[in-house]
């Protein structure tokens, strides 16, 4: 994946492997039903614009939309809080966590008007 901006948008492009991906993503729970979700910050350059230069929160909508999610909440920075309906397994909702920080990715590089090779 490729690094789209940093704090001002300008920020040169950058290639974040799928292991340095999946390093810097975490999922928790106590049970199985409600979930947190968080990234470090390299992460937080495929996914969230500068303060205001969206109105909307491309990954909390991401996430909200994943099969199975009742409810997600972006509560910090870069965490997240999402309750299902069923009790899910870890792998499971980690590929969901995934498949919604690429859906985030993909509305932010449409939101700069940029293609993505992928």
């Amino acid at each position: 994946m490729i690094a789209l901006a940093g704090p001002d948008e300008r920020r040169e492009e950058f290639q974040i492997t799928r292991d340095a991906l999946c390093a810097q993503v975490y999922l928790s729970t106590g049970g199985g039903l409600e979930w947190g979700f968080g990234f470090d910050d390299e992460v937080g350059f495929l996914v969230q614009p500068s303060r205001g230069s969206i109105p909307e929160d491309l990954l909390e909508n991401a996430l909200a939309a994943q099969p199975g999610i009742e409810s997600a909440v972006h509560y910090d920075r870069e965490s997240f809080e999402a309750k299902t309906a069923q009790v899910r397994r870890a792998d499971e909702m980690l590929a969901r966590w995934l498949d919604a920080i690429l859906a985030a990715h993909r509305a932010y590089a449409r939101h700069l008007g940029r293609d993505l090779p992928y």
